[in-house]
């Protein structure tokens, strides 16, 4: 329950982070892939929150947290991609670490319930 806790935290931590990142895009895009990303993060903790709770299998909403996480993954890197460059390779770099983070905690987190 206190992975599932801080997995919940991490999620929450990088939608509080991501909001001036995605503010920052330039309009069109700001409102098509920005909106995209916002989506997977806010499916990531809609998924963390609905696994914490379950009191049965907590698989389906651990592979929806995982399904999430690789979306939001392929929208960064379209994000960065230099033909389209809305974020630099830097914000790239840190945003990638704290999906990577969340991609671990989701690990430990399914090696338990298994």
């Amino acid at each position: 329950m206190q992975q599932d806790f801080l997995l919940q935290q991490k999620i929450t931590r990088m939608i509080v982070l991501s909001i001036p990142r995605i503010q920052n895009m330039r309009k069109p895009e700001k409102y098509t892939l920005g909106k995209y990303m916002e989506d997977a993060m806010c499916g990531m903790l809609e998924a963390a929150i609905d696994g914490n709770l379950e009191k049965g299998s907590k698989r389906p909403h651990q592979h929806r947290l995982d399904r999430e996480k690789e979306k939001l993954r392929g929208f960064l890197d379209i994000a960065v991609a230099p033909a389209v460059h809305l974020i630099s390779p830097g914000l790239h770099e840190e945003w990638s670490k704290e999906i990577n983070e969340i991609g671990r905690l989701l690990g430990g987190w399914m090696a338990k319930t298994r």
